[in-house]
C-alpha cells in the first residue's frame, strides 16, 4: 500500500508522518489509537492499537471520630481496591491487610496516619489526621513512689500537669510554687 498521508484519531489526533514514534503521556484510562493512511488514488487503510491502563489503588480510609479529647482513642478503618499490598507509616507502622479496623490507642497529641498501597497500576497513599483537643481544665497526675513508709523515712512525690496552664502551687503537707511536672 503506497500511502501519501496518515491521520491519527481517537486517543491521538493530527497528521502523522509515514513512519515514526510518539510518546503518549499521562494516560489515565484505556484508549484506542487509530491511524488511517490514504494513497494518491484515495484508497485508505486503518490500523488500531488498544492500550489498557491499569487503575491505581483506590483507598477509602476514615477515622471515627476525627477529633478526640485528650487521652481518648479513635478507630481507623480502611478498604482498598486494585492493590496487592499496603503499609502504614506516620503515627503507625507495619504491613496492613487490604481492609481492616484498628484503634489509635489513647492519644495525647494530634497524629497523622498514612496508608500506602501498591498494585499493578502503581502506588497510592492517603493520610488521616486525628486531632486531639486539650482539656480546658488541667489534667493533674500526682503520685507517691510509696504509699506506705517507715516512721521518719521519705518518699518521692511525682506530678505532671497537662493543659493550657503556666503555674502550680502546692498545699497541705507541702507548699510553695511548683513546676508543671517534677519529682520531690
Amino acid at each position: 500500500f503506497d500511502s501519501d498521508n496518515c491521520i491519527a484519531s481517537d486517543g491521538w489526533s493530527g497528521a502523522k508522518s509515514l513512519s515514526g514514534t510518539e510518546t503518549i503521556l499521562d494516560l489515565t484510562s484505556s484508549q484506542t489509537f487509530n491511524l488511517t493512511c490514504t494513497n494518491l488514488v484515495g484508497d485508505s487503510i486503518t490500523k488500531s492499537v488498544n492500550v489498557t491502563v491499569l487503575p491505581l489503588p483506590s483507598i477509602a480510609f476514615v477515622s471515627t471520630p476525627n477529633n478526640v479529647y485528650y487521652n481518648d482513642a479513635a478507630s481507623l478503618s480502611w478498604s482498598v481496591l486494585n492493590a496487592n499490598n499496603c503499609s502504614a507509616s506516620g503515627a503507625w507502622g507495619g504491613s496492613k491487610a487490604l481492609s481492616g479496623t484498628q484503634s489509635t490507642g489513647s492519644l495525647t497529641s494530634s497524629k497523622t496516619y498514612t496508608l500506602t498501597c501498591s498494585g499493578p497500576g502503581g502506588t497510592a497513599s492517603k493520610d488521616i489526621t486525628v486531632t486531639v483537643t486539650m482539656p480546658s481544665l488541667p489534667v493533674v497526675s500526682l503520685s507517691s513512689a510509696s504509699s506506705i513508709v517507715d516512721y521518719n523515712s521519705a518518699t518521692n512525690l511525682n506530678w505532671n500537669v497537662i493543659g493550657d496552664f503556666t503555674t502550680c502551687s502546692a498545699s497541705g503537707a507541702w507548699g510553695g510554687s511548683k513546676a508543671l511536672s517534677g519529682t520531690q
